[in-house]
């Protein structure tokens, strides 16, 4: 007696051949998979994480250095500035002038000018040449701006007829900056008006701050021109009008 069944097609199939699919239970499977069933077609999910699973940390570079806490300054390097007068600079403005001419930088910063050299002053009067060789004088003042500077600026200026003047005060007022504005609007040289302190940390050296107070007008003939040089004469006779841009706001 045979232990085939009848009905068992596989075992009356030859070996190797596949068996017969059935496309519909086949369309069937895929639409609806049977519950608790695994397809193809289903994203896998991720396996949780179990406890004794380590958790993969981020590897630092070994070029990165070790972060740096940050620990405010202490009070004591940290220092305070505070402003001095120019009068304790310099004991007077001859003194100031035989500073200026040891180090002629700190006005040509100032000016716009290069290569100034000065004579050795005698007085509070420095007079000396740029790059260019255009005159330039400075009038130096460690006080408040006072009448009689003003008239050895205006003397030395009609001297100069041209080039540039420069008046150096430790304190200027509005009256002598609206002259020297008018200055430059009524004499051919140039003029320039700055004021003159300090600063000192703590207990260190003072050292001289030099603000630009009036400058030359910047007209459209001499807007291209280089600082210093002589102002050329308006044109058609109209007299350039006095701009805001003269007197440099404070501050």
């Amino acid at each position: 007696m045979s232990d085939t069944n009848p009905g068992d097609s596989s075992a009356a199939r030859p070996t190797g051949e596949q068996p017969a699919v059935d496309a519909l239970a086949r369309l069937a499977n895929l639409t609806s998979p049977p519950p608790g069933g695994s397809s193809i077609w289903r994203r896998r999910e991720a396996a949780p994480e179990s406890a004794d699973t380590p958790a993969t940390e981020p590897v630092a570079a070994a070029t990165d250095p070790p972060p740096t806490p940050f620990s405010p300054p202490s009070a004591g390097t940290i220092g305070r500035l505070s402003r001095v007068q120019a009068t304790d600079l310099w004991p007077g403005a001859v003194a100031m002038a035989g500073w200026i001419a040891a180090t002629p930088d700190v006005i040509a910063e100032q000016i716009g000018s290069s290569g100034l050299q000065f004579s050795t002053p005698d007085s509070n009067v420095l007079i000396g040449t740029d790059a260019k060789g255009r005159a330039i004088c400075v009038v130096c003042e460690t006080g408040p701006a006072s009448d009689e500077a003003l008239g050895v600026m205006l003397r030395i200026a009609a001297h100069q007829d041209g080039g540039t003047v420069v008046w150096i005060t430790g304190e200027p007022t509005d009256p002598h900056r609206a002259a020297v504005s008018w200055l430059n609007h009524s004499m051919p040289p140039r003029f320039y008006l700055l004021r003159v302190s300090g600063v000192r940390i703590d207990g260190s050296a003072s050292a001289p701050v030099f603000d630009l107070v009036v400058r030359p007008p910047r007209t459209a003939s001499s807007s291209s021109d280089a600082i210093g040089q002589d102002a050329a004469p308006p044109a058609n006779g109209v007299t350039p009008q006095r701009r805001v841009e003269d007197h440099v706001p404070e501050g």
